[in-house]
């Protein structure tokens, strides 16, 4: 827990962790440069041999940054600093851009939602598992209850609470002459 608390608060205080790792990085320079100046290296061998055994500071720099900070959050940060650059620069493809976006949510919007109403959600009844469905077998036709049976069926007060009918959808094809 607490890394991660470290880890924010150094993502939070970026600029300041820096230079105190940039001051860290200086002061070990200088002790390892003061150690090769007091064996007797001149200035310039001292500073060079210093930074030859300390290794590359920009990769300890890049290495500090990764453990310190949150990686995914920097590189998704940088990620969309580059993509908003990029947009300014090109305002037809950004206009584009936002306008397929915008009609893509509000087509999806209005399609999951029309699904949502006609397929998901319960139907407003009390007791929706004593719905039932009737359909005529046997005959001629194609297995639906005909009108006067639905008004018989309606008058009985003692077999359903309240009764609906619906016809079917027919297909009908078009062939111009």
């Amino acid at each position: 827990m607490s890394t991660i608390l470290s880890r924010i608060l150094a993502a939070v205080h970026r600029r300041r962790a820096e230079r105190d790792f940039d001051d860290e990085i200086a002061a070990h320079l200088a002790m390892q440069e003061d150690e090769f100046l007091a064996s007797g290296m001149d200035p310039a061998q001292a500073r060079a041999a210093a930074l030859r055994a300390f290794g590359g500071v920009t990769q300890t720099r890049e290495d500090h940054r990764e453990r310190r900070g949150l990686p995914r959050v920097d590189t998704l940060a940088r990620d969309l600093s580059f993509a908003l650059r990029g947009l300014r620069h090109n305002p037809g493809f950004a206009a584009a851009a936002i306008l397929s976006l915008a009609l893509g949510i509000g087509a999806n919007t209005a399609v999951f939602s029309l699904f949502h109403a006609m397929l998901l959600r319960m139907l407003p009844v009390e007791r929706p598992e004593e719905l039932v469905s009737m359909f005529r077998t046997g005959g001629w036709s194609k297995g639906y209850v005909s009108y006067p049976l639905y008004r018989e069926i309606a008058k009985r007060s003692d077999l359903f609470t309240g009764v609906i009918a619906r016809t079917g959808v027919v297909k009908v094809r078009f062939t111009p002459r």
